[in-house]
C-alpha cells in the first residue's frame, strides 16, 4: 500500500532543493508539481507554492518564468513572474516558502502552455548549481472565466429571517 503524505519530490542538486506543488481553484489540495493533464479558462486563477532550502552556506535566487515570448500567464499575487528573487548570505539549511498566485492572461489560448522555475544556489560568482523544472504544463482554454458564483450562505439566509422576523414584531 502507498501512502501519500502531500510531500513533493524534490528537485535536488549539491548546493540545495526545491519542492513546488500546485492549488487549482476550488481545490483544497495541493497537487505536486508538474501538474499537467488539466483545462485552465482564461483569468481562471490558481495557486503555486514553493519551498526552498539549502545544503550549503550560499546565495539563491529563483524566478518563474515562461519560455516563449507570449505571456500566457500573470501573476496576480505573490509577486512577479519573470522576475528573479534573489536571497544572499543564507546559511546551510536555510528554508523559505514562496505563495503566488497566477491565472492565464489570454493572450495564449488552444494551446498548452507551461510555467517554469528556475533556481540557483551560488557559493562564489564561478561556483553555482541550478535547478530547472515545469511547474504546471495546462491546456488553456478560449473560454472565460467568470468567476465564484455566490450563493449566500447560512448566515446571511439568518440575517434575512431575522430582518424579517423583527419587522414583523415591530408591526
Amino acid at each position: 500500500m502507498l501512502l501519500n503524505f502531500g510531500m513533493a519530490k524534490a528537485w535536488e542538486c549539491e548546493y540545495g532543493e526545491a519542492k513546488a506543488w500546485v492549488k487549482l481553484y476550488g481545490e483544497k489540495e495541493w497537487k505536486e508539481a508538474i501538474v499537467k493533464g488539466i483545462t485552465l479558462k482564461v483569468k481562471e486563477p490558481f495557486e503555486i507554492k514553493i519551498f526552498i532550502r539549502t545544503k550549503i552556506d550560499c546565495w539563491v535566487a529563483f524566478e518563474l518564468y515562461e519560455p516563449g515570448k507570449t505571456r500566457a500567464y500573470e501573476a496576480i499575487k505573490g509577486g512577479e513572474l519573470e522576475r528573479f528573487y534573489n536571497t544572499q548570505d543564507l546559511p546551510a539549511n536555510w528554508t523559505n516558502t514562496y505563495y503566488f498566485k497566477v491565472r492565464p492572461t489570454g493572450n495564449w489560448t488552444r494551446g498548452t502552455a507551461p510555467l517554469n522555475l528556475f533556481v540557483q544556489f551560488t557559493k562564489s560568482m564561478e561556483d553555482y548549481k541550478t535547478i530547472h523544472k515545469t511547474v504546471i504544463y495546462a491546456y488553456i482554454s478560449p473560454e472565460k472565466w467568470e468567476g465564484k458564483k455566490e450563493i449566500p450562505g447560512f448566515e446571511a439566509i439568518f440575517i434575512i429571517l431575522l430582518l424579517l422576523f423583527l419587522g414583523y414584531k415591530n408591526e
